[in-house]
């Protein structure tokens, strides 16, 4: 499954922690939740919260700010972080 591959792949090397494309697994951890304004325009939070699974490649990522921040130093290192190489420079290369 995707979401099992990015973890591997990416997320893991990475050392994203607190990174995943599963919805279930996100909410246990501290998380914003979506909002949208209800009928008077005040703002509500999204329930249920929905686990569509075909929205995951297209930005579905629960992320926290210190994950975020390793993705970024890895793509600017070229594919190394803490100077080891955790995506290959190729991928990084066609990612930017």
């Amino acid at each position: 499954p995707y979401a099992t591959l990015m973890a591997e792949r990416v997320l893991g090397p990475l050392g994203m922690t607190r990174s995943t494309f599963r919805p279930t697994t996100a909410l246990t951890y501290p998380l914003a939740l979506d909002h949208r304004p209800d009928s008077t325009g005040a703002p509500r939070v999204v329930r249920p919260y929905p686990d569509d699974a075909t929205t995951w490649a297209s930005g579905s990522l629960f992320s926290s700010g210190d994950d975020l921040a390793r993705m970024a130093r890895a793509l600017l290192g070229g594919g190394r972080l803490d100077g080891v190489a955790v995506l290959p420079a190729d991928a990084v290369r066609r990612m930017l």
